[in-house]
């Protein structure tokens, strides 16, 4: 998630820039000659490129549902959630926890060794390891590992600790690209993101639909599908670098593998001009950390007693991940056309007031199993309200937030800036990620 976030600095850095220039009468830098034959093909390579963003993340939590069957307990033929599994009930919080681990070594990685390595060949191979990765989860899903779950849960968390990785490094180099070639691609690619995550989820519900609420084979066609778009991208890319219109884009901004490092004091300084994005990304980290999808993933429907096929089957997919996708997704969307800048204390107080009352009422929620607080909305309907507005307020609020950096800093000092975020990000992310192993507990 720290990744997405960082692109979204680039994307705003790039934005306002041009609109900056629009308003000061200085002339756009030329864009790179794109054939009218090549026009397609392009936007094609961005969409799904932007698609791939939130693909390992969207893919592997959408199935929800699965991992629960593969680490429950074979002594209870009817799942009972009140009868989880330790597995299952720290499977989403440790995969945050490894997930925040990877996030900042990669941060570091970003810094210290990535821009030393030519971008195309960084998409190449972290897409080709993304699909290896796939492919193993994909094959894995048909084998019994009822008698060596431990070992099935530390093999599924390393591999989404290697595609986080991957997708971190493939984010920032895509958005290297984005000076290189016509803006229109930028948005394309901020499009596949966009759409990823509600695609995913559909898809997923599509596949366990086709095979009758069959998990397991729907599950195989949903992996299957995620390897097919990474072949796709893969694909396409080649067959895009190829032309030589493409090749000049590339040349049209000089990759530049000998710059300085920043110094200690430097990055100090650029955190203290970037301090209310950081406060914003920090609100948005802690209250992911605390509620979604750590505690939401828990969450069961009202009718789980019954073993409805909605409570079985649906209900997390359809109301935990479809429906947040589509809030934050619309909060994202309601961000374009809010134009007003909200001062810093009143962004500080809604961020406060948002956390104090939507987090409590999602921890009250029907969480299974539960071991001290009660449940007080029990209904479906309760659990989706507020999920919504939880999602939707935080798409806002990141949004807002990254909107505003690039009006911070100096165009000299935005290099800086975006990466000092990341690593302020990451640091955040890991330093947080264990909380949520205390707050499952603990309800």
């Amino acid at each position: 998630m720290e990744d997405i976030i960082e692109e979204r600095v680039i994307t705003g850095i790039i934005d306002y820039q041009d609109e900056k220039n629009e308003k000061s009468g200085v002339p756009p830098p030329p864009a790179p000659t794109v054939s009218v034959n090549s026009t397609f093909l392009w936007h094609c390579c961005f969409f799904l490129l932007g698609i791939c963003h939130f693909l390992p993340l969207s893919f592997c939590t959408a199935s929800n549902n699965f991992w629960l069957h593969k680490f429950r307990n074979t002594s209870d033929p009817t799942e009972s959630a009140g009868n989880r599994t330790v597995l299952q009930v720290n499977f989403s919080s440790v995969q945050m926890i490894c997930s925040s681990v990877v996030s900042l070594l990669v941060a570091f990685f970003n810094i210290a060794v990535a821009y030393k390595i030519r971008i195309m060949t960084r998409i190449y191979v972290t897409l080709i390891l993304e699909l290896m990765v796939f492919v193993l989860l994909t094959i894995s899903i048909k084998m019994d590992t009822d008698n060596v779950q431990v070992e099935y849960f530390c093999f599924v968390l390393l591999s989404f600790c290697v595609l986080n990785a991957a997708n971190g490094v493939n984010i920032l180099a895509t958005a290297n690209l984005y000076p290189r070639f016509p803006h229109a691609y930028m948005h394309t690619c901020l499009a596949g993101e966009g759409v990823a995550g509600i695609v995913g989820d559909l898809l997923n519900i599509a596949s366990i639909r086709i095979y009758n609420n069959d998990l397991t084979k729907g599950t195989m066609m949903y992996f299957a599908i995620g390897c097919g778009t990474i072949i796709m991208s893969i694909v396409l890319i080649t067959v895009a670098a190829r032309s030589n219109s493409f090749k000049d884009a590339l040349a049209s901004v000089h990759e530049d593998v000998t710059r300085k490092r920043y110094t200690i004091r430097q990055q100090w300084n650029m955190l203290c001009k970037i301090r209310y994005p950081a406060v914003t990304a920090l609100y948005f980290g802690f209250t992911m950390v605390m509620s979604h999808p750590t505690v939401t993933s828990l969450v069961v429907s009202e009718d789980h007693d019954k073993q409805t096929v909605w409570a079985s089957t649906y209900f997390s997919p359809v109301m935990t991940f479809l429906l947040s996708d589509i809030c934050s997704f619309l909060g994202r969307i309601a961000t374009v056309f809010i134009k007003t800048d909200i001062p810093e204390k009143i962004f500080y107080v809604f961020g406060l007031l948002r956390f104090v009352t939507l987090i409590p009422f999602l921890w009250l929620c029907n969480v299974q199993p539960r071991n001290y607080i009660p449940v007080v909305f029990s209904h479906d309907y309760q659990y989706g309200i507020i999920l919504g507005v939880f999602c939707f307020t935080n798409g806002i609020i990141i949004n807002w937030g990254m909107l505003l950096l690039p009006k911070l800093v100096t165009k000299q000092e935005m290099d800086g800036a975006y990466t000092v975020f990341g690593v302020f990000m990451s640091v955040t992310g890991l330093l947080m990620s264990p909380i949520s192993l205390f707050i499952v507990n603990l309800l």
